[in-house]
């Protein structure tokens, strides 16, 4: 079952309520962070039928590399909601936390 094809309108829906602009028919996505060095983009990219990975640099690291999203095969319209919600409060917290954003827009001034 292709879970992200199959639910490409909820998890845009998601991703948009929570702030991430979806691109190319919801495979890709993208939210602006405040950053030491400017306005940072972090992305997201679903990858086969049902799998998320982040990318979001801080300090040379990719922050959400070891945290991807894979749903099960079988889930269904609650399940994939929950988990997409569960994965950008995760990936967002990490964002927040990362070095880049914490220090802020120009060193906080």
């Amino acid at each position: 079952m292709h879970v992200l094809e199959h639910h490409s309108a909820l998890v845009t829906s998601i991703l948009e309520h929570a702030g991430w602009t979806v691109r190319a028919g919801a495979t890709f996505a993208t939210k602006h962070f405040a950053t030491v060095v400017g306005d940072k983009a972090a992305s997201l990219l679903m990858l086969g039928t049902r799998s998320v990975r982040g990318d979001f640099s801080s300090e040379g690291l990719n922050v959400l590399g070891g945290r991807p999203l894979l749903l099960p095969e079988d889930a269904n319209a609650q399940q994939v909601a929950e988990q997409v919600a569960g994965f950008l409060t995760e990936a967002e917290a990490l964002i927040v936390d990362s070095w880049t954003v914490r220090v802020g827009p120009l060193g906080g001034r």
